[in-house]
């Protein structure tokens, strides 16, 4: 529920009002940490994403003053900001395929979600065609060269350059679908 006077901390805000800034952080920053641990299952990650998205509407607070309902504005850039972290997170074990005692120790929660986004990168593997599947796997869990896996598939490197994008394409296509899903059913639970 909106404030009587959100607009009005808005305004102070644009202006460089640090007590009106320090109103809304203090309205806000347990809900943003909520919606970000939900979505990132970390302390840690839920802390950064309040700090991250906290310092981006001080950056821009002068087009606050322009934001009509501030508290969806703020919920969009929360989830938006945590669906990048989910990417880095994610980028870590998608982009190198390590197995699995490869992933770093430094959390549980970042042991967990490594193995969900593994878990995601291997459906989107079975998926691709078997030409396709093959030259991936060769390519990101080997870590074959190109002119390597074109001798060993009897095919020109090219066409393994070709096999390759459009797996990346497919497995990157399938992933965000299945994170995004993720961010779908957290915006409806916290719609009710």
């Amino acid at each position: 529920m909106p404030l009587p006077n959100e607009k009005e901390l808005l305004l102070q805000m644009s202006e460089g009002d640090e007590e009106a800034f320090r109103t809304l952080y203090n309205l806000y920053r347990g809900r943003i940490y909520t919606v970000g641990y939900n979505l990132l299952n970390s302390n840690e990650l839920a802390e950064e994403l309040v700090q991250d998205v906290f310092l981006r509407i001080w950056i821009k607070r002068t087009d606050l003053v322009k934001v009509d309902y501030f508290t969806p504005y703020l919920y969009t850039m929360a989830r938006n900001h945590a669906y990048s972290a989910l990417r880095r997170v994610a980028s870590r074990f998608l982009s190198v395929g390590e197995a699995e005692d490869a992933i770093p120790d430094n959390t549980t929660d970042e042991t967990i979600l490594g193995k969900d986004y593994r878990a995601i990168l291997q459906q989107a593997v079975r998926r691709l065609p078997p030409q396709q599947a093959m030259v991936y796997q060769l390519s990101k869990e080997q870590h074959l060269k190109r002119e390597e896996i074109a001798a060993r598939m009897n095919i020109s490197p090219e066409t393994v350059k070709t096999y390759l994008n459009h797996a990346m394409r497919s497995v990157r296509a399938y992933c965000s679908v299945h994170m995004e899903i993720d961010l779908i059913i957290l915006c409806i639970i916290f719609s009710l």
